[in-house]
């Protein structure tokens, strides 16, 4: 998908003095200290950079590993996963820190394009890294990241939130280790069961667009305050409510889904228009992500039906406010970013593609 760009390094600023110091880092040897930053004269840091007294993890690996490779090879993909399992099982807190920053990294970089330089993380070594972190759990929870959290609790946040270390085994699934998407990933917060119940609920009572509107505050679903949604939040709705429940087997929820979008683009109301953008968008962007994801019910007639409806609606979605933006800027705004709206048919010719 579009999603994911193509890796140029020209992307990325120019700079010498990190491309410099990994190459000393592999000439001498030491590449291990430049990853950790733990040594002054080692570290690699901008101005933005957020932890003061280790390498800023992004830019060694986007303005130092990758031009490096890049230019002169060196053996530097190899010589990357070694250091990294140098610094497992060197015993270190903070390069065990360090290790997990890089997995972050990483992963995001993955999401973001098709043909990294390198890559260097697979499911054997997060297992590594898992196992020391339980091996070492005093020595990280004496041991705080520039004196405030312990590296026990920010890796735990970690292996709670990135796909990577949830489920190692969905995750680095065979198109994910060929370079391409991720395998669909069920987290730990996945199928809350209040959640689960109220959409059960609600379809039971035949009144499960309530929940997918969340107009009314007893079926809204959405993240808790500050992150409170005006509505029911679609991304929310479908990581934690709707696909938990398809995986638990409840197959008939895809068709009550498209059903019930279905009635909302039809009908005339603007919070339900937007609402229907906002879960297309939501879906979207989990195909794009993922491989391997419970379902879609989107297609070319569904989406090119809503985005007629958006012209004929124009002036309600003007006066219907969401936030301190109308629900026609916002729409508009989904238009012009998301794939789905403004390249239709070849999001859909990629999407089909990816399922063969």
């Amino acid at each position: 998908m579009a999603l994911r760009k193509t890796y140029n390094s020209k992307d990325y600023s120019t700079r010498a003095w990190i491309e410099e110091g990994v190459k000393k880092g592999v000439d001498g040897g030491a590449l291990k200290l430049y990853f950790s930053g733990t040594n002054s004269s080692c570290r690699i840091q901008e101005r933005d950079t957020y932890l003061k007294n280790l390498t800023d993890v992004s830019y060694l690996i986007v303005n130092g590993l990758y031009p490096v490779y890049l230019k002169w090879n060196l053996n530097l993909d190899v010589l990357t996963r070694k250091t990294l399992e140098a610094m497992i099982d060197g015993g270190n807190p903070l390069e065990l820190f360090q290790v997990y920053q890089y997995v972050c990294e990483e992963s995001e970089l993955r999401e973001d394009y098709n043909n990294l330089p390198f890559i260097v993380v697979d499911k054997e070594l997060i297992y590594k890294m898992k196992a020391k972190r339980l091996e070492m759990e005093e020595e990280l929870k004496e041991t705080t990241v520039d004196g405030y959290m312990s590296v026990w609790k920010v890796t735990e946040n970690i292996e709670s939130t990135v796909d990577e270390f949830i489920d190692p085994e969905s995750c680095f699934c065979e198109e994910y280790n060929n370079g391409g998407k991720k395998g669909y990933v069920r987290n730990k917060y996945d199928g809350r069961e209040e959640i689960k119940m109220l959409i059960e609920k609600s379809i039971k009572n035949g009144n499960f667009i309530d929940v997918m509107l969340g107009t009314k505050e007893e079926y809204k679903v959405s993240l808790p305050a500050p992150m409170e949604s005006t509505f029911s939040d679609m991304y929310y709705l479908i990581r934690y409510g709707l696909y938990p429940l398809y995986l638990d087997e409840h197959y008939e929820i895809k068709d009550i889904t498209r059903e019930t979008i279905d009635e909302m683009v039809d009908s005339d109301d603007p919070v339900a228009l937007y609402q229907a953008y906002q879960y297309a968008a939501s879906e979207a962007l989990i195909t794009e992500r993922y491989c391997h994801y419970p379902f879609t019910i989107l297609d070319k007639d569904l989406i090119n039906r809503m985005k007629k409806k958006r012209i004929e609606m124009e002036q309600p979605l003007k006066e219907t406010n969401i936030d301190i933006m109308s629900a026609w800027q916002v729409t508009k705004n989904n238009e012009e970013v998301c794939d789905v709206f403004n390249n239709t048919d070849e999001f859909f010719k990629e999407l089909a593609e990816s399922e063969v």
